[in-house]
Order: C-alpha cells, then structure tokens, then sequence
C-alpha cells in the first residue's frame, strides 16, 4: 500500500491483514516518516497519520479565532512599510534605526483578542501603535475581518491602499495558527503566528484506582506544566449523575484516598484545573468497593 505524506509517497508493501502489531505509536510518540515493506500498520499509527493530515489541512472558521492570541511577526529581510511607526510607538522587540537594518532574525509583536457579537467577528488589540491591523474583506479598510473565515491582517492599522495584504492560513492546532503572506504592497516575505492565550490546561496523562477497604485510591500523572490545580470527579450510576468530590492543588501529591464509600461500582475521571477553566477529562477508571 501507499500513503501519501506531505507529497511524498511511502511505499510499505503489501499487508494482507492488520491483525498483527509490529508497529505501535503511544499519544507522545512521533509518527515514522519511513515505514519498511512488511512493516504492519496498528489502528494508532493509522489514526494518527489521518489527524496530521487533518490538522495540517482544516479550514480556518470564525469560531476557531475567539479569545485573545499571541500574535508574532517575522520582520522581512530589509524591512517593510510600517517598521518606522511601530518603532516610534515603541512597540516592538526589533532594533536598529531604520527599515533597513531591520533582518529577518527580528520580529514584534501585539496581543490581539477575538469575539462574536451576533454574527460580527469582533477584533481588538492591546497596541495600536503596533504593527497589525484587521481588514475586512472588502478592498477598503475598516472593522474586524473574514476571508473564507479566515481572518485578515495588514501592516497599515487600516489603509486598505498602501498595504492591503492576503494571508494564506493554517490551523496548526486549537492553539496555534499560522498566516503567510502571498501578497502584499511591500512585496515582502513575511508570516505571523498566532498563538493562544489564556487557555484551559492539558489533560492528565494517566490515572489509576485501586479499593483498600471502604476507600478508593487514586493517583495520577501530568506532562504538562500549565495547571494550578485537580478535580476529582466520581459516579456511581454509570456517568448518569458525576459528584466533584475534591479540588486539591498542584503543590499537592498527585494523589487522593475517597473515603467511606458505601459497598457498590465506583468510576472516577480527573480533570487538569487553572484560572481559565478545566481540562477535558482524563480516562475513565473503575473501581469496586465490597
């Protein structure tokens, strides 16, 4: 079989089943990019070889751009029309006196924020001096702007004639999108990168229970650094009705005993907490107190 990855094919051989596992891919594992012929494909490989492709490839919609970003420029090589006002605004991380001394090592930056208000794409930014502004998608200038649901960024804070500029965009991930430019007055190389800010944390990674008595055990685990805080969630009607039963702090042992459970099944799910709300859930795990 072939698969086609980033244009290029990738010949495996022929696989007459997928019964037998020679290759598995765990969620922190990096996807081959060179397969041999007999190898065997498992379901995770698979699955994840498609959510690349999908996330590399997914249309941008307006939903996708609500909260506030960090957004990144890279400055072109020799500058661009608007390094002179954003260096006078103070409100770039770029050095030099003029234009030209601007490289491409240089960049700046603005933190921009998204809303729906109805069916508008509501578009603020914390510096106006700064370098990006929205456009709509129309020739003029003027509010918060969608193109294809993509949005629309330009050097000029709203001359829809010096510098309107086309972007053609990628959805990296929830958190992350990429914009390049293919056309611009400047004629200059240049891309921004959005990246969201103010976000819920990740997921836990695993969690385990075990009953000692009239109390279940739980512990569990993180890769990640971005929670202050756990949430303890249990059932005991089969995830009909979910009872949070503590909030413990990151500073704490990644662990908590549930104590006189009445004889019966038990599930519990943890969820990664921090001040812009929850994870998802981490896997379900069952536990029986007899």
């Amino acid at each position: 079989m072939k698969l086609l990855q980033k244009a290029k094919y990738i010949s495996i051989g022929s696989v007459a089943a997928l019964a037998v596992v020679s290759l598995s891919l765990r969620a922190s594992d990096a996807i081959p990019l060179i397969f041999k012929k007999g190898d065997v494909l498992s379901a995770n490989v698979m699955n994840a070889l498609f959510a690349r492709v999908n996330d590399a490839t997914s249309p941008i919609v307006a939903s996708d751009l609500v909260g506030t970003w960090l957004v990144t420029q890279v400055v072109p090589f020799n500058g661009q029309p608007g390094n002179g006002n954003c260096r006078v605004n103070s409100s770039c991380t770029m050095t030099g006196l003029a234009d030209a001394a601007d490289q491409m090592s240089r960049s700046r930056t603005d933190t921009v924020t998204f809303s729906i208000d109805g069916t508008a794409l509501v578009y603020s930014q914390a510096r106006l001096g700064s370098f990006v502004g929205a456009l709509p998608n129309a020739p003029e200038a003027g509010t918060a702007s969608v193109i294809a649901e993509t949005a629309i960024f330009s050097g000029n804070l709203g001359d829809g004639v010096i510098a309107f500029q086309y972007f053609y965009a990628k959805k990296k991930s929830a958190t992350r999108i990429v914009l390049q430019d293919i056309q611009s007055a400047s004629g200059a190389f240049n891309i921004l990168v959005l990246d969201k800010l103010n976000i819920p944390p990740s997921p836990v990674a695993t969690v385990s229970v075990a009953a000692s008595g009239a109390s279940a055990m739980l512990t569990w685990s993180s890769s990640h650094a971005d929670q202050t805080g756990y949430s303890v969630q249990r059932t005991s009607d089969n995830g009909v009705t979910w009872v949070n039963v503590k909030d413990i702090p990151d500073s704490a042992a990644r662990s908590f005993v549930d104590s006189d459970l009445a004889t019966g099944d038990y599930q519990y799910q943890i969820f990664a907490t921090n001040g812009h709300g929850k994870s998802i859930g981490s896997s379900v795990v069952p536990v029986t107190i007899k």
